[in-house]
């Protein structure tokens, strides 16, 4: 079947400018909002193709907006603020350890505990929740087999990339916030 390049999808699009961009097996892809346009199989598959040709030995320069993604699969990262390249290698964060917070009916005994199997107590005795480098899977399971109670368990929250670019950039240009934009098209005055 023959089809105009102009009658197909923007995801077809995108997929087929991968194929040409790939013909002649380059050591580099440059590649604008790669992602734009496809549904979310197409993006995984986007993502999982990248990461192979970039295991192979070749390079990849991605544009995005879409930053979870980039999350997902960038080593390193270049944001553009103002017209001026920033070097944002802290913004991706290393691989690091998991922090697991933690609530006991005997702070005292589980602190003691996650220290005697060699696991770093991230705070201080009598600060709740306690913080402990290990995973919560980790942590529970120590607390059960030393018979502590816990009373809250969960992982410590990781700002995502998002997150921590709107820091990095001020979020100048988010607009209004969702209470503001409510209350300016409802016309409700703000309290």
């Amino acid at each position: 079947m023959r089809k105009r390049v102009g009658s197909l999808s923007l995801g077809m699009r995108q997929r087929l400018g991968l194929a040409i961009a790939i013909l002649g097996f380059p050591r580099f892809l440059i590649l604008d909002e790669p992602a734009n346009g496809l549904d979310p199989e197409g993006i995984r598959w986007l993502r999982e193709f990248l990461l192979a040709f970039a295991s192979h030995g070749g390079t990849v320069l991605v544009s995005s907006h879409q930053l979870s993604e980039i999350e997902a699969m960038a080593d390193q990262l270049i944001i553009i603020d103002r017209g001026r390249a920033t070097n944002a290698r802290s913004l991706l964060a290393e691989v690091q350890d998991p922090v697991s917070l933690a609530v006991s009916e005997n702070d005292q005994v589980l602190h003691q505990a996650l220290l005697s199997s060699g696991i770093t107590v991230l705070s201080q005795l009598g600060t709740t929740p306690l913080r402990a480098q290990t995973t919560t899977a980790d942590l529970g399971r120590l607390a059960f087999a030393a018979g502590i109670a816990l009373t809250y368990l969960a992982p410590e929250k990781v700002p995502s990339l998002e997150d921590r670019f709107l820091t990095l950039t001020s979020g100048e240009y988010a607009g209004l916030s969702s209470e503001q934009l409510f209350h300016a098209a409802s016309g409700e005055p703000r309290q």
